[in-house]
């Protein structure tokens, strides 16, 4: 909440553009509750790396309870962060899990938005959460935008 409030501030002196992006962990109770919560928690652990090994250094990813994450996209717009969602969520498609040997089948969905005039950050969020809501209706493994 911290770092979006600061980019928010930004935002809002400059022009440039700035997306929220909300993640979840498709049917990780199921996860949980095949493997166990240390399954499940090692599974948290390779997410949250393959993130924060995989976006800019100018952008910024945080758990944000259970099996969500947020990322901050700075100066990329919504098709920018929609391109780059799709890629991380491909390549989570295909890290190949394993838990004791076992292959751990896991895939993400994600709602992104962009921050317009007279947005709060609330309302981009929300936004995003909603995208990301749509993207499990539809389906799961998927991004949508909102």
């Amino acid at each position: 909440e911290q770092r979006i409030e600061l980019e928010y501030l930004r935002w809002k002196r400059t022009p440039a553009p700035l997306c929220i992006a909300a993640w979840d962990i498709d049917r990780f109770k199921a996860v949980n509750d095949t493997y166990g919560h240390s399954g499940g928690d090692k599974v948290l652990h390779v997410v949250g790396q393959f993130f924060v090994k995989n976006i800019r250094r100018t952008d910024f990813v945080a758990r944000f309870g259970g099996e969500e994450f947020v990322m901050v996209l700075v100066g990329a717009s919504v098709e920018q962060a929609l391109k780059l969602a799709d890629g991380l969520r491909l390549s989570i498609e295909t890290l190949g899990f394993h838990f004791h040997g076992q292959p751990v089948k896991i895939s993400m969905s994600c709602g992104i938005s962009e921050f317009r005039d007279g947005d709060k950050p609330e309302a981009v969020f929300e936004r995003a959460d909603k995208a990301l809501y749509k993207a499990k209706q539809e389906g799961r493994n998927r991004c949508e935008t909102g």
